[in-house]
């Protein structure tokens, strides 16, 4: 039984600085990740035009602020003006 070896072609030669021909090139990676921040943002803003209102991070949405010793007196939260609600960051003026 006699193996004969086949001479293998040369691999094929680039340029220095080329990218490899299975990899995605770097500037094609940087322009989905633009897209994706792209998308993201407009996904926001719209959310920011459909909800603009959350909740008060002072009072936590309860906008009393109850004496603790004497029950039936409370006060209005002075950062939402006893609404519970303040506008998002990015919201337009309502």
């Amino acid at each position: 039984m006699t193996i004969t070896l086949q001479p293998t072609s040369p691999p094929a030669t680039r340029s220095p600085g080329a990218p490899a021909p299975d990899h995605p090139s770097s500037t094609a990676l940087v322009g989905v990740l633009v897209l994706a921040l792209i998308a993201l943002f407009v996904a926001w803003r719209a959310s920011l035009g459909t909800h603009p209102w959350t909740r008060c991070p002072k009072c936590k949405g309860d906008p009393r602020s109850y004496h603790p010793v004497f029950g039936r007196h409370f006060a209005l939260c002075p950062h939402c003006n006893g609404s519970g609600r303040v506008l998002r960051k990015g919201a337009p003026p309502q």
